[in-house]
This record gives structure tokens, C-alpha cells and sequence, in this order.
């Protein structure tokens, strides 16, 4: 008996052979359509115009929410920083008054309107007044040793650099012209400027003059 062969059959009946070859494939009506750039530019543009209709509020209602979030967030924090500024500038006034009043009052202290007049109230102010006392000799310290210390010799030097007098600083000849030896010392060994006060010592009155 001799081979069956499939092309034989393919020979007899070519379309009944296609068919069958063709079966297991997709027939759906996307599929066997022919593929065209432009009908696919074409839904995508419908499918836009149709989202865009179907919901047109749902985007714009979202930036209008997140615009007033941040617009009251935006006004909490410009009153609290208002709020502070006012607090800080109510502190500052307060503070210029009391560097005037240099008498300490007390509670259950009696004044007259006039003990409130500057000239009365100059009469207790104690900042220009030397020390009664050589600090040198309180502390037992040799001046020579200090001249690495730059925040107690700059309490022996004027804002301008220079050496502040022995009726100012309250020091013994002695004790005054070591501090001066040690002041000189730490100039010329470029440790503290010779015009002014040390950098950080100016930089922490400046922070305690803003608060």
C-alpha cells in the first residue's frame, strides 16, 4: 500500500487544506483587519477627547484643592512668622528701657515720680566704675600666662585695641604692665587684632544684642 501523503490532498482540494491549516489561528474581526497608522493616531485621540468629556471636573477639582492646601499653609506659617517678629520687636523695646533703668527694683520698694528722671536714675549706674579689688591678685594668676586667653584680654582692652588704663581696669602698676607685656605679646603673635576686639567675641555680643 503506498504512503499518504498530505500535499496530495492539498493537490485535490486546496481550500478545504488552507482552511484547515488556518484554523487554529485567530479570526476575529481586529485581527484579519488590515493595520493602519492612521486609525491608530485616530483612537487615540478619541480616547482622549472621551476622558476628557467623561470627567472634566475631577483634574481641575484636584489643583483647586491642593491650591488652597498650600495657600493655607503658605498664611499659617506668614502669621507665625509675624507673630514672632512682633514678639522679638515687643522684647527689643522692653529691653532698650531696661538698659535705662539701672536702680534694681525690688517688690514692696517705694518710689516718687522723680526717682524715674535719668539723672536720678545715673545715680545707680555701676558699669563705669573700676574695680575696687586687683583681679590678678583675687585670682592669684600670673597675666604672662594668659596671653592665649583672649576673652579675659580683651577685658583689659578698649573696642578700639588699646590698653585699657589702670583707673579703668583696676589692676596694681605691677599686675599692669605684665598685663600690658602679655597684651602686646598676643598681638604681636597674631592671636588677637590690635584695632578691635577678638572676631568671636564681637560675633557672640552681636548674637546676644539680636535676642
Amino acid at each position: 500500500m503506498p504512503p499518504r501523503l498530505p500535499f496530495l490532498g492539498f493537490a485535490a482540494a486546496p481550500s478545504s487544506f488552507i482552511n484547515r491549516i488556518a484554523r487554529p489561528f485567530s479570526t476575529t474581526t481586529a485581527c484579519n483587519a488590515p493595520r493602519d497608522g492612521s486609525d491608530f493616531f485616530l483612537g487615540l485621540e478619541k480616547a482622549a477627547s472621551k476622558g476628557a468629556g467623561g470627567a472634566p471636573n475631577a483634574r481641575p477639582r484636584t489643583l483647586s484643592f491642593s491650591r488652597e492646601k498650600i495657600q493655607a499653609r503658605t498664611d499659617i506659617h506668614l502669621n507665625r512668622q509675624r507673630k514672632e517678629a512682633e514678639s522679638m520687636r515687643e522684647r527689643k523695646v522692653s529691653d532698650d528701657y531696661m538698659k535705662h533703668m539701672y536702680r534694681k527694683w525690688r517688690i514692696g520698694d517705694t518710689y516718687a515720680p522723680h526717682d524715674l528722671h535719668p539723672h536720678q536714675m545715673a545715680k545707680h549706674r555701676t558699669g563705669n566704675k573700676p574695680p575696687r579689688k586687683d583681679v590678678v591678685d583675687e585670682l592669684d594668676i600670673n597675666p604672662l600666662d594668659l596671653y592665649k586667653n583672649y576673652s579675659m584680654i580683651s577685658e583689659f582692652m578698649t573696642p578700639a585695641g588699646n590698653i585699657k588704663h589702670s583707673n579703668e581696669s583696676g589692676l596694681r602698676a605691677k599686675n599692669q604692665r605684665k598685663m600690658a607685656k602679655a597684651i602686646r605679646r598676643m598681638i604681636g603673635m597674631g592671636l588677637h587684632p590690635s584695632v578691635h576686639h577678638h572676631p568671636e567675641i564681637i560675633m557672640k555680643r552681636g548674637r546676644t544684642a539680636q535676642f
